[in-house]
């Protein structure tokens, strides 16, 4: 038994089945995808509805535990709404149904979010003619193997397993080129081309800045188990993932990163507009800092 436990050419084909049973997919086109802004009661119902389909299709049962989820966002629709908008709406959405609908069964067992873990949102342009928005879901604790198994994979069979590096070129230029350009723009005040020239250095510094601070494959598995686990047995980071100094870990992976540390969350009447207060005051207090963020 312990042999099936810890040796990793037994967990690694049990994960891997466990999570095809367990991961469900889910699809939804629209020629505009909504937020909670504004009237779109046929959104709603349209959407929950091809979900049900989904959910009966594939006979899946709801997830009584906790989750991991990755939303795919691409956007073909003018006035393109933002990222959290389009996935808190339509998280929502996932985690209970809405009367109209006479629907009872969704993905999840809770009535909020609760029950997301791990949350990935990627936001892009569509070309094919619709709005899209795609939902992956996996067991939480499933997720987490696979991540340990990522780390395991590459740390001892790296000629075969290359899960854990990216194959991305690092651009030329960085956020500290913003001096540069600057000066550039400066030295052009008087232009005509002044505005053009001043946009197209914040573009690119913005987007050195969001490229060089992205969570990478590596650093989500080096968040996840910072601890080296053994060649012969994979449960010992399992194990020892709880209680770890987080915070810690992201500092050593280099992100540049700003935190909140607002308390609890409001739980009376009246204390969530002090909350988004707060929430703002200190966007505006790191945006300060990381001038040429404003406006992304």
């Amino acid at each position: 038994m312990k042999e099936f436990v810890r040796n990793p050419k037994f967990i690694v084909p049990r994960n891997l089945t466990n999570t095809c049973k367990s991961k469900f997919e889910f699809i939804y086109e629209s020629n505009q995808l909504k937020t909670k802004k504004g009237k779109n009661n046929h959104d709603k119902l349209q959407f929950q509805k091809n979900l049900y389909e989904k959910l009966k299709e594939s006979n899946r049962n709801i997830y009584r535990t906790d989750v991991a989820l990755l939303i795919k966002i691409s956007i073909y629709q003018a006035n393109a709404p933002s990222i959290q908008s389009v996935a808190k709406h339509y998280i929502d959405l996932i985690c209970k149904t809405i009367p109209e609908t006479g629907i009872k069964k969704t993905i999840s067992n809770f009535k909020d979010d609760l029950q997301i873990k791990y949350l990935n949102v990627e936001y892009s342009e569509n070309t094919e003619g619709k709005s899209r928005i795609q939902f992956t879901i996996l067991s939480y604790h499933l997720f987490k193997e696979r991540v340990h198994l990522v780390k395991w994979f590459n740390l001892y069979h790296k000629n075969t397993h290359n899960d854990y590096e990216e194959n991305e070129d690092m651009p030329i230029e960085d956020e500290s080129l913003s001096e540069y350009g600057n000066h550039l723009t400066s030295s052009i005040a008087n232009s005509n081309d002044f505005e053009y020239w001043k946009f197209w250095n914040q573009r690119n510094t913005q987007k050195a800045f969001l490229h060089n601070n992205k969570i990478t494959n590596k650093s989500i598995v080096d968040i996840f188990y910072p601890e080296t686990p053994s060649q012969e047995d994979l449960s010992k980071p399992l194990e020892r993932l709880q209680g770890l100094n987080f915070d810690n870990i992201i500092y050593e992976l280099n992100i540049d990163t700003f935190q909140f540390n607002f308390g609890s969350l409001p739980s009376r009447e009246g204390e969530g507009n002090e909350y988004k207060k707060n929430i703002k005051n200190q966007v505006q207090e790191y945006l300060k800092i990381k001038t040429f963020l404003f406006q992304l």
